[in-house]
Formats: C-alpha cells, structure tokens, sequence
C-alpha cells in the first residue's frame, strides 16, 4: 500500500505550482532575481500535475513509481521553503532602518543572493532530472475525477454531535441497553465489554447507547476517550471535569483525585463508557476500577476496545463491586447493510442500473467494516459518476486483508479521492495525537495560514474551512466531542 507522503505528493505539487503563480510582492521580488529559474520550474510542475492521476493510482503497486513521486515531493517542498526564506530575508532587508549594518551580517544582501540563487539552481537541476525520470513510467494524463471545491447555496456550519447514524447493529443496541438497564444482582457494578476489528463500529454503537434517553435515569454519564496511553490520573481526573464542568484536574495527585471521583460517585448510580481500552494488565485495570468504586448499585461500566484479552482481564478483576459479564463482540455486517451505509443522497434518484451495480460491487469488497464503507459512501456521494465509482471499484486495495492493515488500505481510498486542498488539510491534522480538541475556527485559521485552503469564485474562506471539517466529518475522519462542556471536532484519525 502506498503511505500518505506518496499520496500527497500531487496536492503539494499543485500547492507549489499555484504559488509561484501569484501575483504577490514575493512573487515580484523572485522574478527579479531568479525569473528563468523560477518559470521554468513553474512549468516543469504543472507537466507533472497532468499525470499526477495517473502516478497515484499506479504507486498502489510499484515501488519505483512511490519513489518517484517521494523525490517529487521533497522537491516541491525544497522550492517552497527556498521561497520562504527569500521572503524573509526580503522583508528583513526592506525593514531595516540602516541596511549598511547588514553588510557585516548573515542577512547581507549580496550573499544571500548568491545563496539562494546556488539553491535554486540545484532545486531547478533536481527537478529537471526527475521531470526525466517520469518519462519511463508513461504516465497518462488523465482527467481528474476528485471532487474540488464545491460549496452549496446553503449555510455550511459544522455538523451537531447528537444525532448517531447506525446501520446493522440493532440486535447488539438492544442487548447492550438491556445489561445497562438491568440489575443482575452480581455485583454492585457491572462492567460490560464491546469487542471488535478497529472500524467495526464499536465507538459508534457506545455513543448511540450513552445519548439514548433511555441512559438518562443515570446520575452521572461520562465519556472517557482511553487509547494506547493508559493513564489513570488523567482517566480519573477527566471523569470529575466532565462531571462538575471545570476541570481543577490540573491537580493530578492521586489523593485529590480519588476525594474528587469519590465525591461525585458516592451515592450515585453512573454510566461511564472507555473508549478504545488498551491496557490488558490486570493490576492496572484493577487500580482504576478501584477508583471508580463508589457508585451505587446499578452502575454501570461501557469498554470499547478491540482484543479480547482486555476484556478477559476485566473478566478477572478481584474487587466483589464488580462483576464483567461476557464480552459482546462485534462481526463483521452484511453487504446489504454496508451499501445502505454507502447508498449516497445523491442515488435515490439514479436510474442508471450500472452504477447502482457498481456501488452495491464496492460495497461488497468493504470487508463488512462500517467505517470503510462510511468513508467511500462519503467520496461516492462527492463524485456520483461511473468514472469514479469504477475506479474504486476495480482498486487493488480491496485485495488487503481487513485486518488494522487492511482498514487503512481501505480508507486511503477516500483519501485518494480527496481533492488537493482536503489532502493538504488532513495531512496537517496527522500532527495531533488522536482525539485531541481542537476548536474548528482555529483549525482553519492554521490551514489558512498555510495557504491550503484560499478563495474560490466569492466564496470566503471561513465558508471553505468549514465545507472541509464537515467532509472530514463525513467520512469519520472528524468527530464533535462527547464532552459537554467542548463542543468542537475531535480527531479519531
């Protein structure tokens, strides 16, 4: 499978080429000094965007073609950031209140010069010689069939958290509701595991029973994302700052801690559900459960996690509060269900019979993983053509094995079938840790700042920004926060 550095390199050589077209101050400042050099390399990069199709639908299986586009990227970023540092030093140079000092300094303008102008001629010399290379691959210059920058006549605004779209898991739903509700008499809590493949709809189906209505005869819900890093100061110190609203939880001492969670669960009949559970040992586990002793009878512990060893290590927790009944385990769904978690709005109204073919073939290959088939109904809707769907549907990647593996092959799909500018964005957002809050205008503010997302035909920026979150969002790439007191996207990536 080809990773994202190779998968981007189209966008960042789109990004580039579209830069040193702009008619900005810097761009007046370069063309006075390296004019040819700089014009040349525009036009090598836009030749290289025409096959950028064909180059990244065929680096799914060969590694010289993946090499090749890794060596285009690192050149489209070698003139970006020669470019930054000649803005820079320009507006170092044109800020000066006495430019005979800098002639003792590095900001001197005549070496800078000759630096940069011996950069770019090496830039400008790489970049030919991988213009040359690509020659032996024949790439074609295919039509590209990614959705741009598409904004409706309606008001984009980000999506709301409190509505869960669930397809094929019913029968689990109402089993699951029914440990929550009950009161088994074993123990005073009772810890119920969901166990499943990562993208089998385990967070989704947890999230659906914790904002049912059903759950609000509990005292106190609280959802805890858990992940690899298991911490129980921060697992504890989270739970009291949902609860009471402000998180004094910068005070991680265990005493303080377990006087804050034993002040809001004594007394009270709670529902917490841990996300993404991780940790199989069973004197960890044990140290958390005893922090969450104090509720009442009838309270109840939700695990999503996805080895069956943690929930065996649940099984065999030594505290008479608890009792873990048997894990639940989530398989995979039929391909009925994963074409109707596919089936695009865009559909209802096709009546091309080879299309809805296509689609019902897709969603077949999607292994049974709802967050597969969510993320390519997503890119269907977003490109309802036969072109495309065909182009999915004949994609090697669908030979992986649905393991964690397999999952991320299927899901580059929809990367793949990004545009440049949603490519740019999500590759950004790989540098936060998973299920970090960030607010959503800052998010697009740091994307603007960038330069990855700009205006297109009158449409402003914010508008874009937000048309970007909601596609994320779509393809479950974004999540709101369950946290009451955030409401803004968390990254599930």
């Amino acid at each position: 499978m080809s990773g994202g550095a190779e998968m981007i390199a189209g966008a960042v050589v789109q990004h580039v080429a579209g830069m040193l077209g702009q008619a900005t101050w810097e761009r007046v400042e370069l063309l006075w000094r390296f004019g040819d050099d700089v014009e040349e390399m525009k036009g090598t990069l836009v030749t290289m965007q025409a096959v950028m199709v064909d180059a990244e639908n065929r680096s799914h299986g060969s590694e010289s073609v993946r090499l090749w586009l890794k060596k285009l990227k690192s050149a489209a970023y070698n003139i970006e950031d020669t470019t930054d540092e000649l803005a820079a030093n320009t507006m170092i140079w044109r800020s000066s209140t006495c430019p005979v000092k800098l002639v003792f300094t590095s900001f001197n303008p005549l070496i800078t010069r000759w630096t940069l102008s011996n950069k770019m001629r090496k830039i400008r010399e790489e970049l030919d010689k991988i213009a040359k290379e690509h020659r032996k691959f024949n790439f074609l210059q295919l039509a590209d069939t990614r959705s741009s920058v598409n904004i409706n006549n309606q008001e984009t605004s980000v999506g709301s958290s409190d509505k869960i779209y669930m397809v094929g898991r019913q029968s689990e739903k109402s089993r699951i509701l029914k440990l929550v509700l009950q009161n088994d008499g074993q123990a005073k809590i009772s810890i119920i595991p969901i166990v499943g493949l990562g993208g089998m709809g385990k967070t989704t189906l947890a999230k659906s029973l914790f904002i049912a209505k059903e759950t609000n005869v509990f005292d106190v819900k609280a959802w805890i994302h858990v992940s690899k890093e298991f911490d129980v100061k921060k697992i504890v110190a989270d739970i009291v700052s949902q609860v009471e609203g402000s998180l004094q939880a910068n005070d991680t001492r265990l005493q303080n801690l377990n006087a804050g969670i034993e002040r809001i669960l004594s007394g009270k009949i709670y529902l917490i559900v841990l996300d993404d559970l991780w940790e199989e040992r069973g004197d960890r586990l044990e140290h958390l459960m005893e922090l969450l002793q104090y509720g009442n009878e009838g309270s109840k512990i939700i695990i999503t996690t996805r080895s069956a060893q943690v929930a065996a290590a649940l099984c065999r927790i030594r505290y008479l509060q608890f009792h873990a009944v048997p894990h639940i385990e989530l398989g995979a769904l039929s391909s009925d269900d994963c074409w109707s978690i596919m089936n695009p709005p865009s559909m209802k109204n096709v009546q091309d019979v080879d299309l809805v073919t296509a689609g019902k073939e897709i969603a077949r290959k999607c292994g049974g993983l709802p967050l597969v088939a969510k993320a390519l109904g997503y890119v269907m809707n977003k490109n309802c053509t036969r072109e495309a769907w065909l182009e999915i549907r004949d994609s090697n990647i669908f030979e992986s094995k649905y393991d964690d593996y397999g999952i991320l092959s299927g899901l580059m799909l929809s990367y793949h079938h990004m545009p440049s500018h949603l490519k740019l964005c999500f590759m950004y957002c790989s540098i936060f840790p998973k299920s970090h809050n960030i607010d959503h205008n800052s998010l697009i503010q740091q994307w603007v700042a960038l330069g990855f997302i700009q205006d297109a035909r009158g449409t402003s920026i914010q508008r874009i920004g937000e048309e970007c979150i909601n596609d994320f969002m779509g393809m479950s790439f974004l999540t709101l926060s369950t946290n009451p007191e955030v409401s803004v996207p968390t990254f599930l990536i």
